[in-house]
Order: structure tokens, then sequence, then C-alpha cells
């Protein structure tokens, strides 16, 4: 996982909230409030409007619905990784600045170990090199 990754997190946790919410703005445009939804034609040159427009809207669902998928995919595979940190202080450190989006100086106050917001930081970009550099050196054989 790199630096890059983890701070998409954020990110994507927008465009889901933004997704999610589309998708029920355009559920509450079709509640019909009780409306004689038949599928008949209508006499005299009427036009079925929800006829009309239904294919569209379903074709729109499914289209937010795959990708709220895709992003939850991604946010999974985020918070997986950070749940296997190596140690609790680190998966901490990596939560409360990548999905909590906390700055560095709230993420040493939450910690209250007495290391600075520069020690927090440090730690866990340090981890992301070594882990990034041990990952290089296994991808060479």
């Amino acid at each position: 996982m790199t630096l890059e990754e983890l701070s998409q997190l954020q990110a994507i946790e927008k465009l889901i909230e933004r997704e999610t919410n589309e998708l029920l703005s355009m559920r509450e445009k079709l509640d019909l409030h009780g409306s004689n939804i038949t599928g008949m034609p209508k006499a005299g040159g009427a036009r079925d409007r929800i006829g009309d427009v239904m294919p569209g809207i379903v074709d729109k669902e499914r289209e937010l619905l795959d990708m709220i998928a895709i992003l939850e995919g991604k946010r999974q595979r985020i918070m997986d990784w950070i749940n296997a940190l190596p140690n609790v202080r680190l998966q901490l450190i990596a939560k409360l600045r990548f999905a909590d989006g906390k700055s560095w100086e709230e993420v040493a106050d939450v910690l209250d170990d007495g290391k600075s917001s520069d020690a927090c930081k440090k730690c866990l970009y340090r981890y992301l090199s070594e882990n990034e550099k041990k990952k290089r050196s296994d991808d060479w054989w």
C-alpha cells in the first residue's frame, strides 16, 4: 500500500456518500405518493411519463450501485491493509489520519503518549518506506 492509495480513503468515503445520496434522491423522486402505475396506455393520447423515463432511471440506478460496489471494494482493501499493520499503534495512527481525516497534531493528541505529531508521521512513513523497499526486493526475484 502506498501513501497515495491511503490518502484516497477520504475521497472514496465522500464519493460513496455522494453516490448513495444520489441514489436515494432518485428513489425519492420515484415515490409517486400512491399514483396508479398500471403500465397501460392512457386514453386520449395522454403519455405515460413514468413509462417513458423508467428505463433511464433503472439504468442510472444500476450504474450508481455498480459505482458504490467498486468504491466499497477499494475502501475495504485499504481498511484490510490498515488492520493488518504489525502493531496497534500503527493501525491507530493510520485510521486516525486516513480514515478519520485527522491532522497529524490531532493524531498525536489522541495517542497522548508524549510523542509529537512529527514523530507519529515519521513512524507511519518509516513503515511505508520500509514496506515499499521490502516489496521491491521481493519483486526482484
